[in-house]
């Protein structure tokens, strides 16, 4: 909003104690009014009025929901999926690279020592379940976490689920046309995922968990 000014001359007191006369300017002065961030004590109900496009007035309320927020993390599932003829693993997980520009850190990270401790260092892992893995050249699925070396941060290690999944490989007896040393499914490198019910047919070796995944 905009007012004019009038004339007026102000005193102002310095400290040799001699009053200085200024002068006022005159004119137009203009009022911007604005509001900072909306605090609110708890408790507390506060309304703001909201206009549509149309004019109209509406409340809309501002006050405080339940802050225990739910927050949702990720969780990768494998399912359903038929996978024939891989040159390796039909279903291959494993640790991410450590690299410098981080400090060599794992990926998944070390875990957080919080009030419950997690002496096992255990973090949530990848889902596989009801896949048909046939044919792969080194074993159906690998399951593998990230190694320990001197001086690095400690890796954590991966809990996964493999379930219901059938796997036919090619190094058995059932079928010798093919031939390999595969693995149905191979668990190493600090892992540590939950085997159930899972068919392995025609592999050299069923399931094979190195020494280091013990949990």
């Amino acid at each position: 909003e905009s007012k004019p000014l009038g004339a007026a001359v102000t005193l102002i007191d310095t400290d040799d104690g001699v009053d200085t006369a200024v002068s006022a300017e005159t004119g137009f002065y203009s009022i911007e009014i604005s509001t900072g961030a909306l605090s609110v004590d708890a408790g507390a109900e506060v309304f703001q009025f909201v206009e549509f496009a149309d004019g109209t007035l509406n409340t809309a309320s501002t006050t405080r929901g339940d802050s225990n927020l739910p927050r949702q993390q990720g969780q990768i599932l494998l399912l359903g999926n038929r996978i024939a003829n891989s040159q390796t693993y039909g279903i291959h997980i494993e640790g991410g690279d450590r690299v410098a520009l981080d400090g060599f850190a794992p990926h998944q990270g070390s875990v957080r020592q919080l009030d419950e401790l997690n002496d096992e260092g255990l973090v949530p892992g990848v889902t596989v379940t009801n896949n048909l893995i046939t044919y792969s050249g080194l074993g159906g699925i690998r399951f593998s976490g990230d190694t320990n070396g001197a001086g690095l941060p400690t890796a954590p290690v991966p809990f996964g689920r493999i379930i219901n999944n059938t796997i036919v490989g090619i190094g058995g007896t059932i079928m010798t046309d093919i031939g390999g040393n595969d693995v149905g499914i191979q668990v190493d490198q600090n892992a540590s995922p939950t085997l159930l019910n899972n068919i392995i047919a025609n592999t050299a070796q069923g399931i094979n968990i190195d020494p280091s995944s013990n949990t």
